[in-house]
């Protein structure tokens, strides 16, 4: 969708000011276009692109879906809490999240948790 803006956005701009709009479509495809028709492919090519983006979001929501439906972890870093794999409870840090959720529910505001974990020297699984 990005794409079709940045590619419409000027065609439209040059329109409203009565200009003719004489723009790079080789960013999208090496096709030279003759200055009456590069409006037009800009938007051809503009429209491909917002489709085939919105192609790949599907496929990407797809998979995120049947991987939590199987059951099977999300996301590359290791969760703080959890092992490699993502799913067997690492003890230490289960601990740690157990006493944060304590202490949320007492009504500790998330800066004090924040400095508490800072105070602890407590790291992230990815430093």
């Amino acid at each position: 969708m990005l794409l079709t803006l940045v590619l419409v956005a000027p065609v439209d701009a040059c329109q409203d000011l009565g200009e003719e709009f004489v723009g790079v479509v080789a960013v999208v495809s090496p096709v030279r276009a003759v200055v009456r028709s590069a409006a037009v492919y800009a938007r051809i090519f503009a429209a491909f692109a917002a489709e085939e983006s919105g192609r790949k979001s599907a496929r990407a929501r797809r998979k995120v879906r049947q991987n939590a439906q199987a059951g099977k972890p999300h996301g590359p870093n290791r969760p703080f809490g959890y092992e490699a794999d993502q799913i067997p409870v690492r003890d230490g840090e289960a601990d740690i999240v157990r006493a944060l959720v304590r202490r949320t529910v007492a009504g500790e505001s998330m800066r004090s948790l924040a400095a508490w974990l800072n105070e602890q020297a407590y790291r992230l699984p990815a430093g």
